[in-house]
């Protein structure tokens, strides 16, 4: 998963220590593991590819069988769990799980829809410490809710991540899970009144300019007043790793660009030509 927030923090310490954080050496750890732990949803999403309901569902794993899991799992050295599902916070031990999950030394992260988020729920969300919290918008406002089946949706997610904000919880906004059709005016919306936009793309459009996701965000934002610029990077070409030195470039010539200093518009990132 590319995490730009994670690069931010590390260009932060480069700053404030003058050096740049070695590369990781030794044997790599084992994957990332996406954990439903329940298939129950209060949702009935037009995108679930669980087929989730609010109702339960027989031959879910117990407390104690997730546990045993979690102990293969740590054998095997993997070094992040996302809780997911359905929807997790439907799950009676949630808590249980990730308290144990955190103590095993796991990097635990919460996937949710934010729907079930009250302020009640934000307390023992934040006093779980999770080390990342994730909810889902394919959408503003009634797109989202389109997508969800259920009115005031996005309202309700929205609201959730502002209980979490206020309260110290480092919260994700996972976007454009659809490309086609592509959401141009909610994206433009999104947009309005950015000095600069840089977009990350690990395809190469054949036959057009630039990426296909930069193609179609300059597309939307095409004409609209005081539009800013949007600069083009593409990474990741034939399996090439994105590096610490890499963002850095592509974040000094957003600040560029929203000086005034555009330069070119689509560039390459660790590809030699």
């Amino acid at each position: 998963m590319f995490r730009i927030s994670q690069y931010m923090r590390l260009l932060a310490q480069a700053e404030r220590t003058g050096t740049l954080p070695a590369p990781r050496r030794g044997q790599p750890p084992g994957p990332v593991v996406i954990w439903n732990l329940i298939r129950r949803c209060n949702l009935t999403c037009k995108h679930c590819y669980a087929l989730s309901a609010d109702h339960d569902y027989a031959g879910e794993l117990s407390t104690a069988e997730v546990f045993t899991v979690m102990d293969d799992l740590k054998a095997f050295r993997v070094p992040v769990l996302i809780l997911s599902g359905g929807e997790p916070l439907l799950r009676p031990d949630l808590f249980d799980i990730a308290a144990r999950a955190k103590a095993m030394g796991f990097y635990v992260g919460l996937s949710t829809n934010g729907t079930l988020i009250d302020a009640a729920m934000a307390d023992r969300i934040a006093a779980a410490e999770f080390d990342y919290v994730g909810i889902s918008l394919d959408g503003i406002g009634e797109v989202h809710d389109r997508f969800r089946r259920l009115a005031g949706a996005f309202d309700r997610s929205l609201g959730g991540v502002r209980l979490l904000h206020v309260r110290g919880v480092k919260v994700g906004l996972l976007k454009l899970r659809l490309f086609r059709p592509f959401p141009a005016t909610e994206i433009a919306a999104a947009l309005k009144g950015r000095k600069a936009v840089g977009v990350l793309d690990r395809a190469v459009s054949f036959g057009a300019a630039g990426g296909p996701l930069f193609s179609e965000i300059r597309s939307a934002l095409y004409g609209q007043p005081g539009a800013p610029p949007v600069l083009n990077w593409m990474y990741g070409l034939g399996g090439r790793d994105c590096d610490l030195r890499q963002i850095a470039s592509v974040i000094d010539r957003l600040v560029d660009a929203a000086k005034g200093k555009t330069g070119e518009a689509i560039n390459l990132l660790g590809v030699r030509l």
